[in-house]
């Protein structure tokens, strides 16, 4: 799995490093754009060694493994110590672009030796982060009908006028790293939000309108499923998006509406392939991106994705969404029926509550 021919840092010479410990001293990097081994060595060391205040002798990092296909890399840092400071730099910026900084899937924490030094400390505040995971809250905001050529810095510059962010995360294609639209971002003080909301809701950016509102409330919910333009269709351009919709599900087949009665469970089909979730990494992105997406129209207590080891062969390929309210889960259903994802058209069932409990998948 893992190829030597991509390790940027050999010549480092950390030959004393452990495998066992390997799995905690690797960072998974995501969101990464054109980068090469050398250039993501010298930007992770450099970075560190800011935040640390000096320079470290030999460099922090010991190897790179990039997979290009994906837009994410794993980084092997020095100690365990050092690996789980560097957990604080989600959200550092690389050439305008936000990493997202996880552990990787592989870690296990029960396997990390007991006896560790003190975990460094590293000064945030002179890489000037914003972490990339808005966690769910009443300081959450959706933001919503950005224009598709704006990256995260200039959507950032934009929120940061009514005060610095703590978090924001735009929501792209898996795919192509493209943005889907929308967003969502936290600020330092809670106290700006109903201010950011006003000031900057239905603001005009050249032919978008905006929509920004608290992400959890109802009134956003019912806002975000009927706004128009908001998100990409991927259907044909040129064409109306309702009529682009019906257009694409006429072709495939698809009701031009959400079946079954309505409930607060939702089913997606067509929107994801047994290959795909054979990868841990892919995965994981995946269950980020429809959670983050479902999210828009109110709280996701659960969401279940099989997959082909699951061992139920009749649920894989299908996403089960379970809403707070049934009203938030309509809302959803009516947005996402006939959606594009990933060059395909998503249809969407509605799922009864109680087999959904009962893990009734298939």
């Amino acid at each position: 799995m893992y190829n030597h021919s991509h390790q940027a840092t050999a010549a480092y010479g950390f030959a004393g490093q452990s495998q066992q410990t390997r799995h905690a001293r690797r960072l998974y990097v995501g969101g990464i754009g054109e980068i090469s081994e050398p250039e993501i060595t010298v930007f992770f060391n450099d970075v560190i060694d800011r935040a640390l205040g000096e320079k470290q002798e030999g460099g922090s990092v010991v190897s790179v493994y990039i997979n290009r296909e994906r837009h994410f890399a794993f980084v092997e840092l020095r100690t365990i110590e050092l690996t789980t400071a560097c957990m604080n730099l989600d959200g550092v910026s690389y050439n305008g672009q936000p990493l997202k900084i996880r552990r990787p899937n592989d870690y296990n924490p029960a396997t990390v030796p007991k006896e560790l030094g003190p975990i460094p400390q590293l000064n945030l505040a002179a890489l000037g982060i914003v972490s990339t995971t808005v966690s769910d809250g009443p300081g959450k905001i959706f933001i919503g009908g950005l224009p598709y050529h704006l990256n995260e810095e200039q959507v950032k510059e934009l929120l940061q006028a009514f005060g610095p962010l703590r978090s924001f995360h735009l929501v792209k294609e898996l795919s192509s790293n493209l943005s889907k639209g929308y967003g969502f971002c936290e600020y330092m003080d809670i106290n700006v939000t109903d201010a950011a909301c006003l000031g900057l809701n239905d603001m005009r950016l050249g032919d978008k309108t905006l929509t920004v509102r608290r992400a959890m409330s109802q009134e956003n919910a019912k806002a975000v499923a009927s706004a128009a333009g908001t998100v990409n269709t991927g259907l044909e351009m040129g064409l109306d998006p309702s009529r682009a919709a019906m257009q694409a599900m006429s072709l495939a087949g698809i009701p031009s509406v959400p079946l079954g009665t309505p409930s607060r469970v939702i089913v997606l089909l067509n929107m994801v392939t047994p290959e795909e979730l054979e990868d841990e990494e892919e995965y994981a992105d995946i269950l980020d991106d429809i959670k983050g997406e479902c999210e828009r129209f109110g709280a996701v207590p659960s969401l279940l994705l099989p997959r082909p080891r699951d061992g139920i062969p009749s649920a894989v390929g299908k996403v089960f969404v379970e809403f707070g309210d049934v009203q938030s889960a309509q809302g959803a259903a009516t947005e996402l029926h006939g959606r594009g994802f990933s060059n395909r058209t998503v249809a969407v069932e509605f799922m009864d509550e109680g087999k959904y409990a009962r893990q009734e998948l298939a």
